[in-house]
């Protein structure tokens, strides 16, 4: 079952500035438009400076890259922190002298799943990078399958079932609009299925899409009724979930987006996509329940009243200090145990 971007985001407010300019948006919104014009002006300079790293650097140098020269130049204030934990330099690599802006980019609590996101964009959307290397490898063990029964002892990774049932009924599983329906039945998912599309790199960005999003709720109500998103990419493409914990609803990405239109030049389309998404407290409409029927997750009926813990989740805390979680006795479930029951049957195209 597939949702179209458009049922999903306020394209309103772009026709209106399309049509009218600045002057017909609300005063909050101008300077998220002000950053993709001004992004737009710039890209020549941004993408050679990413295309100079992907090529000459080191793997690990890609990450800082991509938010100095990308995703920080998508939201006002260019407000991006690249986890402190990297290995990484002072500076972008590059080489323009650009300082990284580094922090503590932790998620979840001891209770919970806990980890580190690669990138957060504005305190709200977590990146999540996979270097070449991990892509390497992801791809010679072929997925872990979902259906064993091995478990996955690292708080950052997840087996999922990615498993989407061909033949389900329309009218009792996916989203289906009350005015208009929006499908795509019959559509084999796993015919689009990449390195980010892999079980294991499917675990890790679930786990930040979620917990992340329990802590985007936690911090301000207003965002309760809200798809909130996560990130995951490599240097070539991303992909996009979004997960509300109020009504449990998860929605992914049918295809990865690719960032380079040919080599050093990047696409345009994905930019702006990227740029929505980013900036989702602008342009994701709210309450899509109240529009659309979608099938619950199953991850509220897993956790059951562990959800509380979740509930109480925060962004930067320090995992590093204080004590350890002994995960062989620990008593309350992790998301990465849970999650591997998930069909993800609600997709965006």
């Amino acid at each position: 079952m597939s949702i179209a971007h458009k049922d999903i985001l306020n394209l309103d407010v772009i026709s209106k500035f399309v049509n009218e300019g600045f002057g017909g948006l609300p005063e909050e919104y101008r300077p998220v438009f002000t950053t993709l014009l001004e992004f737009v002006k710039g890209i020549d300079l941004h993408q050679k400076a990413l295309d100079k790293v992907i090529t000459c650097s080191r793997e690990a140098d890609v990450m800082p890259a991509l938010a100095i020269h990308l995703f920080s130049q998508l939201v006002p204030r260019h407000a991006v922190e690249v986890d402190d934990t990297s290995k990484i330099g002072e500076h972008c690599p590059c080489g323009c002298l650009r300082k990284i802006p580094r922090g503590l980019t932790s998620l979840g609590s001891f209770d919970t799943w806990h980890g580190h996101a690669d990138i957060i964009v504005n305190q709200k959307v977590p990146i999540i990078f996979i270097e070449k290397r991990k892509q390497e490898e992801i791809m010679k063990m072929g997925g872990q399958n979902p259906d064993s029964d091995e478990e996955d002892t690292d708080s950052n990774s997840v087996c999922v079932e990615t498993e989407v049932d061909r033949n389900y009924d329309m009218d009792n599983e996916g989203p289906s609009k009350k005015k208009q329906k929006t499908n795509d039945e019959g559509r084999d998912m796993a015919t689009f299925y990449g390195t980010l599309q892999d079980y294991n790199v499917i675990g890790k960005i679930i786990a930040q899409t979620v917990t992340n999003s329990f802590i985007q709720v936690n911090f301000n109500k207003d965002l309760s009724s809200l798809m909130i998103p996560a990130i995951g990419c490599t240097d070539q493409e991303f992909c996009i979930y979004l997960y509300n914990p109020e009504e449990d609803i998860l929605l992914h990405s049918m295809r990865d987006e690719k960032f380079w239109l040919i080599k050093s030049k990047l696409d345009l389309d994905a930019v702006i996509i990227l740029w929505l998404f980013l900036n989702f407290t602008t342009f994701v409409k709210p309450k899509l329940v109240e529009e659309f029927y979608f099938e619950q997750s199953g991850i509220h009926q897993s956790l059951g009243s562990h959800i509380e813990l979740y509930k109480k989740c925060k962004y930067k805390e320090n995992f590093t200090n204080g004590a350890t979680v002994d995960y062989e006795h620990f008593i309350y479930p992790r998301l990465p145990t849970l999650v591997r029951k998930i069909k993800r049957k609600s997709t965006i195209y």
